[in-house]
């Protein structure tokens, strides 16, 4: 099962930087792919978009929300698309992979993973992030950046003051850390991806699965 934030911030970023809609149909592709070469099931979904857990044709049209639906969604819609998970729940055996996948720059409430969990869900949060601008922030100290709202996703141009970047470089390190270490404290173990083409995903999807193995060997 592949859940896709589709809030404004997910609609980032502008070439050359990292596209989050494309990391999502990456994700996608990769997750479904290997689903149904082993003659699983796999659905989808996306803000009010719900598709059922199925090997048939009609998963066709994924890509294709994937690739023209709006990243309008609201800053709560995390917490809604965990709440029509679980009224779906008889469409979700135990066992069943879960990707979460969004930036988390608007996280859903604890007691959602808490309550997937229960149902013996494999919960994975995949959080998809700008390397750059998002998961660290480059020395572009007096320099005029485009800066992206994220609950709008609109720009504007800002000059940062000396010593500025340095700030935000140390703010999204340890973000994303918390982030990281929140997740963990849950028994969750995220994935943390940068790219958005296929090699990239996949090296992030491989570095995780190895290390849950590592984990359950007692090797990590």
């Amino acid at each position: 099962m592949v859940v896709a934030d589709r809030r404004p911030s997910m609609a980032l970023y502008p070439a050359p930087w990292l596209s989050k809609p494309a990391t999502l149909r990456a994700l996608w592709r990769l997750v479904s792919s290997a689903a149904l070469a082993e003659l699983g099931l796999v659905g989808y979904l996306g803000a009010d978009t719900w598709f059922s857990p199925s090997s048939g044709p009609g998963l066709d049209q994924v890509g294709g929300h994937l690739a023209d639906a709006p990243f309008d969604a609201p800053e709560d819609s995390l917490d809604e698309a965990f709440a029509q998970l679980l009224r779906m729940r008889r469409s979700l055996p135990a066992g069943t992979f879960v990707f979460v996948c969004s930036d988390f720059l608007a996280a859903p409430e604890p007691v959602w993973w808490a309550r997937a969990l229960a149902h013996r869900w494999d919960v994975v949060p995949v959080i998809v992030r700008d390397p750059v601008w998002e998961q660290s922030f480059p020395p572009v100290d007096g320099l005029v950046v485009p800066f992206a709202d994220p609950q709008t996703g609109r720009t504007r141009a800002i000059r940062l003051r000396r010593g500025e970047a340095e700030s935000r470089r140390r703010e999204h390190e340890a973000r994303l850390a918390r982030l990281v270490g929140d997740f963990r404290a849950l028994g969750l173990e995220p994935i943390v991806v940068g790219s958005d083409d296929e090699p990239g995903v996949l090296q992030a999807l491989t570095v995780w699965g190895e290390t849950r193995l590592a984990v359950r060997r007692g090797e990590w």
